[in-house]
């Protein structure tokens, strides 16, 4: 586990001041969740935001207000402010796009299966 941590560090203090983004996938049990934790707990404190999000599939999956849930924690846990309020799905992104352009940012999604949850 500490080597994949190393090199997953590695990757990211080389990676470009843009966007970076790295998918982890494997079988169910094979230590994905452990291995992203402990990534984010390493390297968090480099960010100005930072969220860790699980079971974004399940979470997502509940009509009309899933993806909205997700992106109220994702900026509650970014702008460290829980009294955020998103009315739509749509706000929530302009919200998203607003707040994280102009700051650093770590973001973990846990268990996506698709591209519109990202």
């Amino acid at each position: 586990m500490e080597t994949r941590i190393k090199d997953i560090v590695s990757y990211l203090e080389t990676a470009s001041d843009d966007v970076c983004m790295i998918g982890i996938w494997r079988i169910g049990g094979g230590g994905k969740i452990t291995l992203a934790r402990a990534i984010f707990d390493q390297i968090s404190f480099q960010f100005e935001g930072k969220s860790f999000i699980e079971n974004v599939r399940e979470v997502s999956s509940v009509p009309l207000s899933g993806l909205k849930l997700l992106r109220k924690q994702v900026l509650s846990h970014i702008l460290y402010d829980q009294g955020i309020n998103i009315s739509s799905v749509s706000e929530g992104k302009n919200m998203l796009w607003r707040m994280m352009r102009a700051r650093k940012v770590l973001l973990v999604l846990h268990d996506m299966d698709h591209m519109d949850q990202l």
